[in-house]
């Protein structure tokens, strides 16, 4: 199933915005993959990519965030819902390794923002 317009549907070549300003956009059911810049990870922030989602109200989703670390240092690749509106709507809870949150949509446009922090494995 087609991811919808995510990093890879460009080769990587594209970073995704970080900001509700995005022309990236994830289907229900499908799965999305990034590319974490490790420059910007090292920030506070680390790389945050965001997705619209177009959801139907009502429907309780889940979203999953994993990460493939590569190379030490690593990432951690968490998601957020947000609303229409930019609001937090959710927290991802750890559960080993991966995130994920569940809520029931009370509309039907959402963001999905992945933030990918530095951590210092060491």
């Amino acid at each position: 199933m087609s991811a919808g317009k995510d990093e890879a549907s460009s080769g990587f070549l594209l970073d995704a915005p970080n900001s509700l300003n995005t022309n990236f956009y994830l289907l229900v059911g499908a799965n999305a993959y990034g590319y974490t810049n490790l420059a910007s990870s090292s920030t506070a922030t680390g790389d945050v990519d965001t997705y619209a989602l177009l959801l139907n109200v009502g429907y309780s989703y889940t979203v999953i965030s994993t990460s493939q670390v590569l190379y030490p240092p690593g990432v951690e690749t968490m998601a957020f819902v947000l609303s229409r509106y930019g609001a937090l709507t959710t927290i991802p809870i750890k559960n080993g390794d991966y995130y994920y949150t569940t809520f029931i949509a009370t509309d039907s446009l959402y963001y999905i923002q992945t933030i990918s922090p530095y951590r210092d494995w060491e």
